[in-house]
């Protein structure tokens, strides 16, 4: 299952397009059967003003017991002077192969507006 938390406006008409067609895009690459849920909830900076979307993800995940978590806001992003255009974490990852022991933990580098 996949959560796509987004803020209240267009980042949730986004989400609920997103929502159609989602399913069948994940899906064609095996033969996992996608469900996708939105979720219209605010999404709010941490005290020092950063998104804090691991760790919103994380309550998420363990709120709605999903297997993933897409964050959809229209807040912006910078690092430094570059705007932020998405960003993502996979922090929580379980071996593909559940006879693998240990877990992978690993975060994938941001995507930086050109």
């Amino acid at each position: 299952m996949l959560d796509l938390v987004a803020e209240p406006g267009l980042p949730t008409e986004l989400a609920h397009r997103l929502v159609r067609d989602l399913p069948a895009a994940l899906g064609a690459h095996d033969d996992a059967r996608w469900e996708v849920r939105v979720s219209d909830e605010p999404i709010v900076l941490d005290e020092r003003g950063a998104l804090p979307a691991l760790d919103i993800g994380d309550r998420v995940r363990e709120r709605d017991g999903n297997d993933a978590v897409v964050l959809l806001t229209d807040l912006p992003r910078r690092s430094g002077a570059d705007p932020v255009v998405a960003d993502g974490g996979t922090g929580h990852l379980m071996p593909a192969d559940p006879r693998t022991p240990g877990r992978q933990e690993r975060r994938a580098p941001a995507m930086r507006a050109p």
